[in-house]
């Protein structure tokens, strides 16, 4: 127990000092050498702070200063900032989409619109037919026939039914005929079985088919209202009858209603999704140019950096930036490329060309950047493998390569 006790002092004696001299030169750093206040007594005036205070006092206080590789991108730098093109490429693509998928969504729309029309149209002729047969048989009531009840003669409703008929028949040739026109001064389509998009209809080949696939529908339609026109002739209470059309007209009507008010809001995302994508379009066309410009003028990076310079950056920090900087640059030449390839075999399937101007700096700004993969980056190789892992490329491209063939 004495020993213990005589050790205690020893360490007692040895630490105590240096506690207060690291105490002393803390406190010197902080508030300067010569406060009068901060020096504890027995403590030298003359006492020189301790060699590894002054390297601390030199290091930065924000880790950021230390790694420039860290610190935020300036406000000048932040136009060409790698992520945020590669943002914009991505924008673009799914800009794009949304305004097809608009597009193809007032088309539909629309189609089912006149398809509820024509409906109602003839509903509406079927129920004035048999509100007439009821009207005849009114006014032709006498006493002589006081009992006839409301079922109607058979040859009120045979030539009802007739007329009817006949109805239906021309009204489907005159919806063909109106398509018909309307194809000589409006691109029609139809909804492209592999994408589910609409795709225009150019040639005079597209056209007809589209023709064909809108005549098949009219068809259909007019086979179902011939059907239902025979129950002018086996209803059994034409009041009912009447009341029951009267019920569907009005459900039909209701219907025409909803879908104008559906298209009007569709249209609006329609024309909102233009603006969107224009915009987008226009700032991502801008940062590809400036991309464009400042690799063609930029040096290639050494082959030769040693592999420990990336483990330990500060060995050669600016050549490693430099590195890291053309691996930057090369991941987003290729990945506008691939958004700018998938956009030109996009477009060209469903044949859309209302944005000229987009699509033809689209092609132009492709070849400049191929042609820097070539030239400084040994190849574009990197562009073909990210597209064909694109489910959207390999639906469209064997019709783009086909079409190019030709």
């Amino acid at each position: 127990m004495a020993a213990a006790q005589k050790r205690a002092r020893v360490l007692g004696d040895v630490v105590t000092p240096r506690r207060v001299e690291a105490t002393s030169e803390i406190d010197v750093a902080k508030h300067g050498a010569h406060d009068e206040r901060l020096r504890p007594k027995g403590v030298s005036n003359t006492l020189d702070p301790s060699p590894t205070l002054r390297p601390i006092k030199l290091v930065p206080g924000n880790l950021l200063e230390l790694i420039p590789s860290l610190s935020p991108v300036p406000a000048s730098d932040a136009a060409t900032n790698p992520q945020v093109v590669v943002q914009l490429a991505r924008r673009c693509w799914e800009g794009w989409l949304r305004k097809h998928r608009a597009l193809t969504n007032l088309e539909g729309i629309y189609a089912s619109l006149l398809t509820d029309a024509r409906r109602c149209d003839i509903l509406t002729d079927e129920l004035s037919m048999v509100n007439d047969i009821l009207s005849k048989q009114r006014a032709c009531e006498t006493d002589a026939l006081v009992g006839t009840d409301a079922s109607g003669s058979s040859a009120d409703r045979a030539s009802a039914h007739d007329g009817l008929r006949a109805l239906i028949v021309v009204k489907a040739r005159e919806a063909i005929a109106g398509y018909k026109e309307r194809t000589n001064n409006y691109h029609c389509g139809h909804t492209c079985k592999h994408t589910g998009f609409l795709r225009i209809s150019r040639s005079p080949g597209d056209v007809d088919d589209t023709l064909r696939l809108f005549e098949g529908r009219v068809g259909a339609e007019t086979e179902e209202a011939l059907d239902q026109a025979e129950e002018v002739i086996v209803a059994p209470d034409l009041q009912i009858l009447s009341e029951t059309l009267s019920r569907r007209v009005e459900f039909w009507e209701s219907e025409v209603e909803k879908s104008w008010v559906c298209w009007t809001a569709h249209s609006s995302e329609f024309h909102e999704a233009c603006e969107a994508i224009t915009e987008v379009w226009s700032e991502f066309h801008a940062q590809m140019l400036e991309v464009v410009a400042r690799v063609q003028e930029a040096p290639t990076p050494s082959n030769s950096t040693s592999p420990i310079m990336f483990i330990i950056p500060a060995l050669n920090k600016q050549e490693v930036q430099a590195q890291k900087r053309w691996e930057e640059m090369h991941q987003v030449l290729v990945t506008a490329a691939e958004v700018l390839a998938l956009l030109g075999a996009w477009t060209d399937h469903h044949n859309l060309r209302g944005d000229g101007l987009a699509l033809s700096q689209a092609a132009c700004l492709f070849r400049d950047i191929v042609k820097l993969l070539e030239s400084r980056f040994g190849g574009s190789s990197a562009v073909q493998k990210g597209l064909e892992s694109n489910s959207a490329w390999r639906v469209v491209a064997p019709a783009a390569e086909a079409a190019a063939s030709c």
